[in-house]
């Protein structure tokens, strides 16, 4: 990529940055991520910049990302318990018998599960009645 190609993706992402409300807390911004510290800012974020956007998810994290039209790049991200509701079960994990190593003894263990909306715009009416 040449210096003036990057400096055209730039400029794509800046002008799509200079689009938020100012009430939006956009915390950090590395590279092409805005990273908002509340759903609030993650949503405004997101119908700010009108689009489609597509979701991921990993370890605490949350982000929806999109490429745009001169190539350029923009993610939104927030911590996960921000927009999914965490759920933590046990299971029992079996006793295994003694070999060469020394046994170890049955334990009870946390599974996380994080269960996320399908669509995260489609809270927008709910969360518009609740700001009323």
């Amino acid at each position: 990529m040449t210096g003036k190609e990057m400096a055209i993706r730039l400029r794509e992402s800046a002008d799509l940055f200079e689009r938020l409300p100012d009430s939006i807390d956009v915390g950090t911004y590395s590279g092409e991520t805005i990273r908002v510290k509340t759903k609030h800012d993650f949503l405004a974020a997101m119908r700010a910049l009108p689009g489609l956007w597509n979701k991921c998810a990993g370890g605490n994290i949350i982000w929806v990302y999109r490429h745009l039209p001169k190539g350029g790049y923009i993610d939104i991200t927030v911590d996960r318990d921000q927009v999914c509701e965490k759920v933590v079960t046990t299971k029992t994990v079996p006793a295994t018998p003694e070999v060469v190593i020394p046994a170890e003894p049955e334990k009870v263990v946390e599974v996380i599960e994080w269960r996320c909306p399908e669509s995260l715009l489609g809270e927008r009416e709910a969360e518009a009645t609740n700001d009323a």
